[in-house]
């Protein structure tokens, strides 16, 4: 079998401009990859290997769920590749090829994921230069991402390939247009890629796109000089009113055009839901100043911490909980030490299971998290099996808001795992400030709950959900990282004797076997139950269960006192918000919701006040 690096390939999935790209698999970490090489026909001298590095460089530090992550970076007889998922649920192309035209009600919720990715890009300085509907791509939960960020640098290189550019010419901005005509190196901007936005939402609408020409040469004059397309020569039983969208995003003039393609994805929402004419009215923007960063939480005692428990005595002592709480000493890693490929910053955080460092990949120029596993572990020979075990688990969760692991290895006989970094800290740091809005609790909770169903779907109940467990990109989007005790105890000899947790967040079915020292009943509502403790956390600004701060009291608390009222701490609240709350933390198991996505929906609805109307209508 042909190997590319680690990796072994499966199937060549065919060409994508320069590229050939393959379905390949990575034997280190048990999954899918897709690996893009650079073809041979376009051979890279040492100037282009650098252009493409810096961009994949700048691409890396992309971290956005609706960009195509990269994995891993090389060069395989001096033609450089890159490493990213495998999607397999194709790209935009073969769903227009397959099904035909879209709705606009179908397009919306496409284009507000395209959009919030290529906003991100452009925050970045990344301008994409190749938009078109075979870089759009899908996953099996019909998530949209974008590929192929950097493709215009290899573009320019190439220049001369005829199809390449007859293909590229379909979707190219005028001013791109005029570079290509006048052979001149042109500034493009972000409005050139909202443009080739706009062709693509022609092509979805229509099955078409607006201009035509039997050349590369012949497209770019239509798109510089051809009349704005009228969308009733296409496609004449659309609403006329979907044309304002056409005639504003296919301006030739690039301020004319939409200033971000976050209003274009408004503008599209508003003319699906028939309310074309909210477009015209100013935007308003919620611009709150920025607080002081409070002072670091004080921990009173280790209820915090998580552990897992397998003890031969029948009860179990305050002792017994805090030991097995408490993380081993150990040694840091001083700044530079070199961990594979990968070189240390600084220790970030340190929990019972592993120390996390901010590392940086030279490869790719981006900052990782590695997760390090303490030494007295190694002493249970099985940990180490365990841990590479974590690593395959979290990459085979594949899902935008799961923290993803790019690498796995060994330093001086200690496993690592490198892992997304994600610099917009925890949810410990946000809640410091007090109880966080309804409108920065929605999105949150509508995240995690995804993440937590897929993890659900794929038989992996996380057990210690928490909001040091829940982290944030520099977009402010929440994650859920740290399955490390559901991989313990997924891989222990018996499962049901590990149950897991954190005292403040656990249900009451886990710390009832904590408690009594015997198995664990513990199912998906565990984590739902857990879900709920950090809704009720995020709306008052406290735990449900606080009992003096010590971990048996609080764990008594969870099985036998009744659920608090919000309204004690958060007296303005609406009431339905504690009937949501009753049932995510609910004594019994089957009472609570059913999955995570039943309580981030009912939490969407009160926020915006649908919920009123589901009780009238009901």
């Amino acid at each position: 079998m042909r190997t590319i690096g680690r990796y072994e390939m499966q199937d060549m999935l065919g060409y994508r401009g320069y590229l050939v790209v393959y379905r390949g698999y990575d034997p280190q970490l048990e999954r899918t990859v897709a690996l893009k090489l650079l073809s041979t026909q376009f051979p890279a001298d040492d100037d282009l290997r650098a252009k493409i590095r810096r961009e994949v460089e700048l691409i890396a530090g992309l971290e956005h769920p609706n960009v195509v992550q990269v994995y891993d970076y090389g060069e395989h007889n001096k033609q450089p590749y890159v490493v990213m998922p495998f999607l397999d649920a194709g790209t935009l192309t073969l769903r227009l090829q397959s099904n035909g035209p879209l709705t606009l009600r179908e397009i919306a919720p496409i284009f507000d994921e395209l959009a919030a990715a290529i906003d991100s890009a452009h925050q970045h300085g990344l301008i994409h230069g190749q938009l078109n509907p075979n870089n759009i791509l899908f996953d099996t939960q019909n998530k949209t991402y974008v590929s192929d960020f950097g493709i215009s640098t290899i573009a320019t290189a190439f220049a001369g390939d005829t199809q390449a550019n007859y293909d590229w010419a379909r979707y190219i901005s005028p001013e791109q247009a005029q570079g290509l005509l006048s052979h001149n190196e042109v500034i493009i901007t972000s409005r050139s890629d909202i443009y080739s936005l706009g062709i693509i939402l022609f092509e979805m609408l229509t099955g078409k796109t607006p201009y035509s020409g039997n050349s590369a040469l012949e497209l770019a004059e239509a798109h510089l000089n051809d009349p704005l397309p009228q969308l009733a020569d296409f496609a004449p039983q659309l609403p006329r009113e979907y044309q304002y969208l056409f005639d504003r995003v296919l301006a030739k003039d690039p301020m004319k055009r939409y200033p971000t393609a976050a209003r274009l994805a408004q503008h599209i929402r508003e003319t699906a839901a028939g309310r074309w004419y909210l477009s015209q009215l100013a935007e308003l923007v919620e611009d709150l100043p920025p607080k002081a960063a409070p002072p670091p939480p004080v921990r009173t005692g280790t209820v915090d911490m998580p552990f897992n428990m397998h003890l031969t005595r029948p009860t179990v002592t305050e002792e017994d909980i805090l030991s097995a709480m408490m993380p081993e000493p150990q040694t840091t890693l001083p700044a530079g030490t070199p961990v594979g490929r990968y070189v240390i910053s600084h220790l970030v955080g340190q929990g019972g299971m592993a120390a996390v460092y901010l590392a940086r990949d030279p490869d790719v120029d981006r900052g990782v998290a590695i997760k390090m596993l303490p030494p007295n572990l190694l002493q249970r020979p099985r940990f180490r099996d365990l841990f590479h075990h974590e690593a395959r688990l979290i990459a085979r969760l594949r899902h935008p808001h799961i923290v993803s692991v790019f690498d796995f290895g060994e330093h001086e006989n200690q496993p690592y795992l490198v892992m997304q970094y994600l610099p917009g800290g925890t949810l410990v740091e946000r809640l410091a400030y007090g109880a966080l809005t309804l409108q920065a609790i929605t999105p949150i909770l509508t995240n995690l709950a995804r993440a937590v169903d897929e993890a659900h779907q794929q038989g992996i109940i996380h057990r210690d959900i928490k909001p040091a467990n829940i982290l944030f990109n520099a977009e402010h989007e929440a994650f859920l990282s740290d399955f490390g005790i559901a991989v313990l105890s997924a891989a222990a000899d018996d499962k049901s004797h590990f149950a897991g947790g954190t005292p403040r967040y656990m249900s009451p079915e886990q710390a009832q076997a904590v408690l009594n020292n015997k198995p664990a009943a513990v199912t998906n509502q565990s984590d739902i139950y857990s879900l709920g403790v950090v809704l009720f956390h995020m709306l008052t600004g406290q735990v449900p269960y606080i009992a003096d701060n010590k971990p048996i009291p609080m764990m008594q608390a969870h099985i036998n006192e009744p659920i608090p009222s919000l309204r004690r701490y958060t007296p303005t609240l609406p009431g339905a918000w504690q009937e949501i709350i009753n049932r995510a933390l609910a004594k019994e198991p089957a009472a609570r919701y059913q999955t995570a996505a039943e309580l981030a929906n009912d939490v969407r609805e009160l926020s915006s006040g649908r919920w009123y109307l589901r009780q009238l209508m009901g």
